[in-house]
């Protein structure tokens, strides 16, 4: 899998400015190694084989700048994030993953980055309107996502169908291998762009944040990469990054509790 790099000018080769050799408790001294999908629109994005793009890719680019620090991309599907950073192949791993218990018992989760819903991505004539229409049809999941036990617990008489990323799932549903897609909400706005004859057929909200993912034993990033995102709500860039990328979308309740500027 391609590595790609991004980031920006650290302070010196530890990462800090005052010398100390490994403060934040990475696998290399200075750079944060994270693993991406780059299969996440509006969060994280590889296209041609190019480097990532993106929401999460420019807020990392900002925390790193100013935590001093530089940042390298491993894509990897969704599948192989979680076990890569359990097993201590990543510093991080940048995606809007959901935040539940099971995963909290396994990784630190960052502060929240947005708050999603999940979403029925399907044909525009198609007969379902609700997730329990979903009953007997084919239904794409990715695999290692969130979506894949929300079918397996709330809806068990669907049939799921499992692929590698996101375009696959959506070009099985163009070409009429599934009947529906289950996702992001967020993420599945680009594909409705892009595709006349797709549309969400039924989407509900979540409870739980969409954030990113560090090594369940290393607080030190955590810690310093959450108080960066506080500094950047106060400062207003966190708003900016935010207005970029989902200028065009209403902003979620949950997100203006946590971050009430992007209210404003």
């Amino acid at each position: 899998m391609a590595l790609v790099v991004t980031g920006c000018s650290a302070a010196n080769s530890s990462g800090t400015g005052d010398g100390d050799d490994n403060p934040y408790g990475l696998m290399t001294p200075g750079v944060i190694l994270s693993a991406t999908s780059g299969d996440q629109p509006y969060f994280t994005t590889v296209e041609n084989g190019g480097e990532p793009e993106g929401f999460l890719i420019d807020l990392n680019a900002e925390i790193t700048k100013r935590l001093g620090l530089t940042i390298e991309y491993k894509q990897t599907p969704t599948a192989g994030e979680i076990p890569g950073l359990t097993s201590g192949q990543f510093d991080m791993v940048t995606g809007g993953f959901g935040v539940t218990d099971k995963r909290e018992e396994a990784v630190n989760f960052s502060t929240a980055i947005y708050w999603d819903t999940i979403a029925l991505l399907a044909p525009k004539d198609t007969t379902m309107s609700a997730f329990e229409d979903m009953k007997g049809k084919r239904i794409g999941v990715v695999t290692g996502s969130i979506q894949v036990e929300f079918l397996k617990n709330n809806h068990p008489d669907a049939i799921p169908v499992l692929f590698q990323g996101t375009n696959a799932a959506v070009s099985a549903l163009n070409s009429g291998s599934v009947d529906g897609f289950v996702w992001s909400g967020v993420s599945m706005k680009p594909y409705i762009d892009q595709y006349d004859s797709l549309d969400i057929a039924y989407s509900e909200p979540v409870d739980h944040a969409t954030s990113v993912m560090f090594q369940k034993s290393n607080h030190a990033l955590t810690n310093a990469y959450n108080e960066q995102l506080e500094t950047m709500a106060k400062d207003g860039s966190f708003k900016e990054l935010y207005d970029k990328y989902f200028g065009d979308l209403p902003v979620p309740e949950p997100m203006t509790e946590i971050y009430p500027n992007l209210a404003d």
